[in-house]
């Protein structure tokens, strides 16, 4: 392991020096994002993440092969990123930053929720 880490470690301190992220297990996460109660984010094993795009987001990111669909919640804008090289964290992080974005400006439906309900989407 280098002196930066893991791209997971890398990425994971990326998000976490977003304004507004909060950290939380997720049920099959123990690395979970979210902004105002609403997830954004979650890691899969050390070089996988889904992240939660709006549609247009998720459409772009698709078309341009910087993820792949979600295998269980694609129509709620979930998107799986694959990034075993350090290469490919910046291409993810920038995804990750528009779903903060977007959460940010649309807050969970919820009010006063926590995002720790489990009815996030896996």
């Amino acid at each position: 392991m280098g002196s930066e880490g893991s791209p997971a470690e890398i990425l994971r301190r990326k998000i976490l020096a977003l304004p507004g992220i909060i950290e939380k297990a997720h049920r099959v996460s123990p690395h979970a994002y979210y902004v105002g109660g609403r997830e954004i984010a979650h890691f899969h094993g050390p070089n996988q993440i889904d992240i939660r795009l709006t549609q247009a987001a998720q459409g772009e990111a698709l078309a341009r092969g910087l993820a792949q669909p979600h295998a269980h919640a694609p129509q709620a804008g979930w998107v799986t990123c694959r990034f075993p090289e350090p290469h490919l964290v910046e291409t993810v992080f920038a995804l990750v930053e528009k779903a903060r974005a977007s959460a940010v400006v649309r807050p969970s439906r919820k009010s006063g929720t926590s995002g720790t309900s489990g009815r996030a989407a896996a």
